[in-house]
């Protein structure tokens, strides 16, 4: 099998951020490459989210739709972060996508509140009603009506995602904390990639 190979501008990796992306990027195609199986987990989420994307034709709730789309472009987002290696970062796409989510079936649920969430910024109130209404203890409880064991399975979920780096968290920094200790002397690294074994 030949890969094709594109050559780089002038200059690219000649600096950090260039040289870190293009570590990132190496990660992307080495874990396609060593890791099949979770690749095709991967994958296979993103089919699901294709099929439903594919039959979204003259939907009847646009709003949702369109949450629906962004959720997909989240979970894309994450799939590329935790391939390159930046694994606490992929949590905060995660956690996006099962907002979107919920959203799109609160407002499904609820349309008035989708009608007041698109208008959020007409006006304070109308700001603060958006704020309240889309709390997570809100949405999840739509969830929870219709589904209560995909709600337990979205409460794990969300939380892993703010424990693992979706906010600024204990487990966030020292799952990827580093400490190098030689005689007198302590030095604190943040692992920013991941290497797939």
């Amino acid at each position: 099998m030949k890969i094709e190979q594109h050559e780089s501008p002038p200059g690219w990796t000649d600096d950090d951020l260039t040289s870190f992306i293009q570590m990132a990027t190496n990660n992307i195609i080495a874990t396609f490459h060593n890791k099949k199986r979770e690749f095709n987990m991967l994958k296979d989420i993103d089919s699901f989210f294709q099929a439903v994307i594919d039959n979204l034709l003259n939907a009847p709730d646009l709003l949702a739709g369109m949450l629906f789309l962004r959720a997909h472009s989240a979970y894309r987002a994450a799939c590329r972060m935790s391939l390159s290696g930046q694994i606490p970062e992929a949590f905060v796409l995660l956690r996006s996508c099962i907002e979107y989510s919920l959203y799109a079936l609160h407002i499904n649920r609820n349309p008035e509140a989708g009608d007041k969430w698109i208008n959020r910024h007409e006006n304070n109130e109308a700001l603060q009603y958006a704020r309240n209404e889309f709390q997570f203890k809100n949405v999840i409880k739509t969830l929870e009506t219709i589904d209560p064991s995909i709600c337990r399975t979205s409460r794990l979920l969300y939380e892993r995602s703010i424990d693992f780096g979706a906010h600024p968290n204990e487990r966030s920094i020292t799952s990827s904390l580093k400490i190098i200790e030689e005689g007198d002397r302590i030095e604190y690294k943040q692992l920013y990639l991941y290497i797939a074994p």
